[in-house]
């Protein structure tokens, strides 16, 4: 859905110089995570950090910072030629299919659509949008 309205408006809203483009976000460290971690026991909070390692790539989740490099370059004349674009910053989680509830002894696990769970119809569309 996303992609699609990213893509319809900016086709709307071109000629008026205007460019349209997205972030996608996967998992990212905030104050709210962190808070998330402290609320749990010190096994729970190192399991979760283990389980969020496996779905990327990289073996971590992303900084703030990060995301807010990406909007800069979306924002900056670097990217004036860019619009309808949606920009993934996930580290590849997306393109992986890996869903947290999808970690099983270690590993991520990629999974079919299964009606009635919604991170499994979320990715499911995702994977179905046209490149």
């Amino acid at each position: 859905m996303c992609r699609g309205l990213t893509r319809a408006a900016a086709v709307d809203h071109g000629r008026a110089g205007i460019r349209v483009n997205a972030v996608a976000l996967g998992s990212i460290r905030t104050e709210r995570y962190d808070a998330h971690l402290a609320e749990q026991s010190p096994e729970a909070a190192a399991r979760t950090e283990a389980q969020m390692a496996v779905l990327h790539p990289l073996g971590r989740i992303g900084r703030t910072e990060e995301v807010a490099d990406t909007v800069a370059y979306l924002l900056s004349d670097a990217a004036a030629f860019v619009t309808g674009a949606v920009v993934p910053v996930d580290d590849g989680r997306a393109a992986r299919g890996a869903d947290p509830e999808e970690v099983r002894n270690g590993r991520a696990v990629a999974t079919r659509h299964r009606p009635g769970k919604q991170g499994a119809d979320r990715r499911q569309r995702d994977v179905r949008c046209p490149a």
